[in-house]
């Protein structure tokens, strides 16, 4: 049974264009976007991300007349969403702002969980979300993923994407090498094991590295933690 938490994340668009998307991926099932209605364009890659959850991702114009604009019409759209949708959806506003913090203990005190979710500022490239708020639902995926395949024929190859990723790890370690893209990366992991199956599962290696905070991907750099 999947035991994973649905989550909407409500998010503005300049806190939008600040992060890296493929965390947010991970611990959110809807998102909703409120930008404001004098912007004319959103980069193409920022677009392209978003439309990974297709239906699930909705913007939100909002008038850009008022400096409180975007304040209210979240708190509106929230307490729209609150009277319609599950009470066991979990709501998350993505922001630094601790103005929000009124509104997340005002949907909490109706029932359901809400939570302000804060970045971390990163030396290079962009802001990444602080994961330790998903813990337990990163846990709760993985306990997922480890079930299914012990049912299935699968369970050498997950032994093995862990055992290629450490081994990368130490290689990389051992020869002071950082390749600098994501593609090179790749390379590297494919020229130096040569086991059965590392082809086939080269981007569950590389999000495996991600999970043990290993390595970072901002856009197709790679940002290395160790």
């Amino acid at each position: 049974m999947n035991s994973h938490i649905q989550r909407y994340f409500f998010i503005e668009y300049e806190d939008l264009k600040q992060i890296k998307f493929r965390k947010l991926e991970k611990v959110c099932d809807k998102i909703f976007v409120l930008i404001k209605d004098e912007i004319e364009s959103v980069p193409f890659k920022l677009v392209k991300q978003i439309q990974n959850l297709g239906k699930n991702a909705r913007w939100i114009a909002v008038s850009s007349k008022s400096s409180f604009a975007v304040g209210h019409s979240m708190a509106f759209l929230m307490g729209q969403m609150h009277e319609k949708e599950d009470s066991e959806i979990e709501f998350a506003i993505l922001s630094n702002k601790e103005e929000y913090d009124n509104l997340v203990d005002f949907i909490n005190f109706e029932g359901r969980s809400c939570m302000r979710v804060k970045t971390k500022k990163k030396k290079e490239g962009k802001d990444t979300i602080n994961m330790s708020h998903f813990q337990n639902d990163i846990q709760n995926k993985k306990d997922i993923f480890d079930s299914q395949i012990e049912h299935g024929n699968s369970e050498v190859d997950h032994k093995m994407i862990s055992k290629t990723a450490k081994n990368t790890i130490k290689r990389l370690i051992d020869s002071g090498n950082r390749p600098s893209e994501l593609s090179l990366l790749k390379n590297y992991i494919l020229t130096n094991n040569s086991g059965k199956g590392v082809a086939d599962y080269i981007e569950l290696i590389i999000e495996h590295l991600e999970e043990l905070n290993e390595i970072e991907i901002n856009k197709d750099e790679v940002i290395y933690n160790f």
